[in-house]
């Protein structure tokens, strides 16, 4: 886009949860921004993997259907009031192009702004977490990653400061005070491991331990990256995909598990993801595997999905991306 003082600016995201799409309108319509954050991803992954119903989570079921939805319109609340809430948040998002939408499973705000910074990786089962980032890769919105995602780090991302000691004692008993009220830390002496924004111990746990990406889980991780990425990048379907907005079918197969199916002129693509038990999905014609976050090579158990009947049998805790066969 162009900047207005003249010169080119070469990608502008706006950071912001009110799902508005002026954002993404050109100008004066609009405010001509590239790309918007969709935290709605976030929070329908987070809840379907989380029994987290508290603060700006409560707004969302954590079911399959309500994350299907979430991809198919781009994001999920539309001008809707949340639950329990007086107040509508967003506008429709169609029309809008798939790559204007900025996915995230983590990110600095939604790790760090957590009472003590633990990643999803963490809190979530590793079978679970390379599901989502398989979802995440594989869908034709714009993936943001979080450092050390690629290769699940263990260490957490905390809330750091550097005030001057007057401030930054307020930031102290702000951030505490914060959690309050989260069930969770109740207990004022809960609250007191929050870890404290001043303290440099909070700044140095937080750093990435590069070496976890050369070994044990994290290497074979950083290899289901590298491989999500280049199908990505390769796959002419997905790569289609991006190009404007060509429909999504987008479905639930129970509570925890959910179907797309992308279809360009370059041919047809289906990504199943299951967070539950192992299940049955529907999937007309002839579909043959690509890739399973359960192999061995990534670290899983080598579970196989399999095609019985006109459907497609996921294994538990799983990912499968698959190409119609004719």
């Amino acid at each position: 886009m162009a900047h207005p003082r003249g010169g080119h600016v070469a990608y502008l995201t706006a950071e912001t949860h009110e799902n508005d799409r002026r954002y993404l309108l050109p100008r004066p319509e609009g405010f001509g921004f590239d790309a918007v954050w969709a935290d709605d991803f976030h929070h329908g992954v987070r809840t379907i993997l989380h029994a987290e119903r508290e603060g700006y989570l409560g707004g969302f079921a954590g079911t399959a259907a309500e994350l299907a939805r979430t991809i198919r319109q781009g994001w999920l609340y539309e001008g809707q009031c949340a639950p329990g809430t007086d107040e509508a948040r967003g506008t429709p998002a169609d029309g809008l192009a798939w790559t204007s939408f900025v996915y995230c499973i983590q990110n600095h705000d939604q790790v760090g702004n957590r009472a003590l910074g633990l990643r999803l990786n963490t809190t979530a089962g590793l079978c679970d977490f390379a599901a989502a980032s398989a979802l995440l890769l594989l869908l034709p919105a714009t993936p943001l990653l979080f450092q050390g995602q690629e290769f699940a780090a263990s260490t957490p991302f905390q809330y750091f400061t550097e005030h001057e000691p007057g401030l930054g004692r307020l930031v102290t008993e702000g951030r505490r005070q914060e959690f309050a009220a989260f069930s969770a830390f109740s207990d004022p002496a809960v609250r007191d491991l929050v870890p404290d924004p001043q303290a440099t111990a909070t700044f140095v746990d937080s750093r990435v331990p590069w070496a976890e990406a050369e070994r044990g889980a994290g290497r074979l991780l950083r290899g289901l990256y590298r491989e999500l990425l280049r199908l990505r990048a390769q796959d002419p379907v997905l790569v289609e995909a991006r190009r404007g907005r060509p429909p999504l079918t987008v479905t639930a197969a129970g509570e925890r598990a959910i179907a797309v199916h992308i279809e360009t002129n370059a041919g047809s693509r289906r990504l199943v993801v299951n967070f539950g038990d192992e299940v049955s999905v529907p999937a007309e014609g002839r579909v043959e595997s690509v890739l399973c976050t359960d192999e061995g090579r990534f670290g899983g158990f080598g579970r196989a999905p399999r095609a019985e009947g006109g459907a497609i049998v996921m294994p538990p805790h799983a990912a499968a991306f698959f190409e119609s066969v004719r």
